[in-house]
């Protein structure tokens, strides 16, 4: 399946993408997001994330960490996945000068185990390809080790959580090459 990503914002990449393959249950249209849609696409972070049970003190501490700002938006390669013209998922992409990196990958609660999530995975790694990224990394969830693993990541470590202190992430490694 080919799809048209860019033209929604100036130096906004376009380029045509091919997905090797394409399991989402439910058929997904993807486009870059738009500024205005930063506070749904937080929400959408916020529900994902607390769909998983974590605690109210957590999720608390996560609020700013899952908040898109309208700027963020803008000026990153922020990407969401559309059925029907409801909005499912969307993926971030960004090159810090650590590296190349998903910043966040997230599906709504209602559309978890429909292949929203690999679909978007393999439309993240289609952009990062056609960008030249040899790879990209991520500070995964936990709960989302499993997931990465399956899209092909492998861990390269920990890293200490930004939002609670004493907690330790997986850092991903996803090679593109």
């Amino acid at each position: 399946m080919g799809v048209v990503y860019g033209g929604a914002g100036e130096g906004r990449p376009r380029s045509t993408l091919t997905l090797p393959f394409y399991t989402a249950a439910i058929p997904l249209t993807f486009r870059p997001a738009l500024p205005e849609e930063a506070e749904r696409l937080s929400h959408l972070a916020f529900a994902a994330k607390a769909h998983w049970g974590y605690s109210a003190e957590l999720m608390d501490a996560c609020r700013e960490d899952l908040t898109l700002s309208e700027n963020c938006v803008r000026e990153g390669l922020t990407t969401v996945g559309k059925p029907d013209g409801r909005i499912v998922g969307f993926y971030r992409l960004a090159n810090p000068p650590e590296g190349p990196s998903l910043n966040d990958l997230f599906v709504s609660p209602e559309s978890i185990g429909a292949g929203v999530g690999q679909a978007l995975w393999q439309h993240a790694a289609g952009l990062a390809r056609s960008l030249g990224w040899p790879f990209v990394l991520l500070d995964s969830d936990p709960h989302a080790e499993g997931f990465s693993r399956k899209m092909g990541a492998s861990k390269g470590g920990e890293v200490p959580s930004a939002v609670f202190p004493g907690r330790r992430l997986p850092r991903m490694r996803f090679d593109l090459t």
